[in-house]
């Protein structure tokens, strides 16, 4: 069986075969003229890739024309000037002040007038240099001043009232159990609301029964909702030996305000 022959050309059309076509082979042939025609641009696209560089690829500076020209005309990246090489640059720092230098107040326009309008850093005013100021002094109480009870708008009718208002307690309360409220002087039984001091401290106890000593351990503690406390003791020392974990009572004192 022969081979198509390929032509590196690229056809501007490719032949369709046609139902009325007769089927005949051959260079010439219909049944070969569409595959002659993909066949030779096959051709030609292979000739056109393998006429190019890969995508990765590199040249030396001859390869390159007119690169080593353009090179030669550049200037080292890390190179130098002399002032005399910078056109114009000597002219310019010439005209310039030393990067170090001073003014006198009159080579400065406008300054001496300003600073004649400024007070000097350090100074005073007399009462009457102040708008205002002697006024809202003579409107303000001395600092160290006093008032009879008089002067203050229902500071009478408290102090009087006072004893009404506090409901004082204290004593002892055992472990668990809870530290009651103390009553008013007309009877009416104070609320956990108005506590103001709540103080509960450990007990402490000596030659206990049997020579030994008792001492509080720091586990007292009032629940502030219900007020139940717990209060437990350490025994140490004398001939009963040690005993820890030994429930106690505390001392306490409340105070409330209504």
């Amino acid at each position: 069986m022969s081979t198509i022959q390929e032509t590196a050309v690229w056809p501007a059309t490719i032949k369709q075969l046609d139902t009325t076509d007769p089927v005949l082979g051959g260079a010439t042939g219909a049944s070969n003229l569409p595959l002659q025609g993909l066949t030779n641009r096959t051709a030609w696209l292979k000739a056109q890739v393998e006429s190019k560089a890969d995508a990765a690829h590199t040249h030396a500076i001859a390869g390159v024309v007119g690169l080593q020209d353009a090179l030669d005309l550049k200037s080292a990246y890390n190179h130098t000037h002399a002032i005399a090489g910078v056109t114009g640059l000597q002219a310019a720092l010439d005209a310039k002040a030393p990067y170090v230098h001073v003014h006198a107040i009159g080579d400065t326009t406008g300054l001496q007038a300003a600073l004649d309008a400024k007070a000097a850093a350090t100074h005073t005013h007399g009462m009457s240099g102040i708008a205002g100021l002697q006024a809202a002094l003579d409107a303000k109480a001395a600092v160290g001043h006093t008032h009879a009870i008089a002067d203050v708008t229902g500071l009478q009718p408290a102090l009087v009232d006072l004893p009404n208002r506090l409901a004082f307690g204290m004593g002892q309360v055992a472990h668990g159990a809870t530290i009651p409220l103390p009553y008013y002087k007309d009877g009416t039984r104070a609320t956990a609301a108005q506590i103001v001091l709540l103080d509960v401290s450990k007990r402490i106890q000596t030659n206990g029964s049997g020579g030994e000593a008792t001492a509080w351990s720091d586990e007292t503690y009032v629940d502030p909702g219900t007020l139940v406390v717990t209060a437990r003791k350490v025994i140490t020392g004398g001939g009963g030996g040690a005993n820890s974990g030994a429930n106690g009572t505390a001392n306490y004192t409340i105070i409330c305000m209504r």
